[in-house]
């Protein structure tokens, strides 16, 4: 599935100014894939302020991903986790990451991806939609 012109241009000049353009437009498209996470991120968290009360950080992400019932990227559960007030370390975000690992390790939580759940759920679950 190659994108490749039909018709290639025969100067350099040319190919790299589709070059930039092609830049130019992945930028566009990372920007947006950008804005549309963390428009995800802050919709996941609202309304969990208080809901993870001083539980430890396994306990809160389990409690988060059964409550959303699929797989979220890690910078998601991390923001869900802190708005919810778990119990974690002065750096709140190093806890939560360490704690993901560590877990994934341990094969208490799947990692696929770019995506973290539940072990029991099915892989296809896991899949970018």
């Amino acid at each position: 599935m190659s994108s490749m012109p039909e018709q290639k241009p025969t100067d350099r000049a040319s190919v790299r100014q589709k070059i930039e353009n092609l830049e130019a437009e992945l930028q566009a498209w990372k920007t947006l894939d950008q804005q549309l996470e963390l428009i995800e991120r802050n919709a996941s968290t609202k309304g969990l302020k208080g809901l993870f009360l001083n539980m430890p950080p396994y306990d809160a992400i389990c409690a988060f991903l059964t409550r959303e019932g699929k797989p979220r990227t890690r910078e998601v559960i991390i923001a869900a986790v802190i708005e919810g007030g778990a119990r974690l370390g002065k750096d709140k975000d190093k806890s939560i990451n360490q704690s993901l690992s560590t877990n994934v390790g341990l094969k208490k939580l799947k990692e696929m991806n770019g995506l973290v759940g539940l072990v029991d759920w099915p892989e296809k679950r896991f899949q970018s939609s």
